[in-house]
């Protein structure tokens, strides 16, 4: 079996789609242009690798969805979940961060999963304008991050 450049980590870097698109032939000379145009692809997209703890979830964590997602939480969210994500009586909204929450012990403690929940079932009455189930994938996501965020489990 042939050898591929891989990253430090172990994973076949971007010379592997070069490598295809010339049929699985290799030289010297297309290895150093795949390395080359793979490097600059990378930076173009800010390649991120995802870091997986014992605890929880694992993402790269997006400074901009975060914050975007703080803000969403404090215009939909905080009215049952509270400012602080404390829980509240209204509607019995639990606990989202903090000691004993619902959200680490929970089936949602990973992005994709309380991304289509929020998507799904939140808000769970209309607020501030949103309807239940009115959030947008996006959006959705924005909140799930700010809320993984807050429980130290999105990287």
């Amino acid at each position: 079996m042939p050898h591929y450049p891989t990253g430090v980590d172990g994973r076949i870097c971007g010379i592997l789609v070069p490598w295809v698109a010339h049929g699985g032939k290799t030289s010297m000379k297309m290895w150093t242009k795949s390395a080359i145009i793979g490097g600059f692809c990378l930076v173009l997209t800010g390649c991120r690798t995802a870091t997986i703890s014992p605890r929880t979830t694992t993402t790269v964590s997006d400074t901009a969805a975060v914050a975007a997602g703080h803000d969403l939480y404090q215009e939909v969210c905080a009215y049952c979940h509270g400012n602080n994500g404390q829980g509240g009586t209204r509607f019995g909204a639990p606990r989202l961060w903090g000691p004993n929450n619902a959200i680490i012990s929970g089936a949602y403690n990973t992005l994709g999963p309380l991304t289509a929940y929020i998507k799904r079932a939140m808000p769970s009455q209309a607020v501030n304008g949103i309807n239940p189930g009115g959030l947008t994938e996006v959006q959705s996501r924005e909140v799930a991050q700010f809320i993984l965020w807050k429980n130290h489990t999105l990287k």
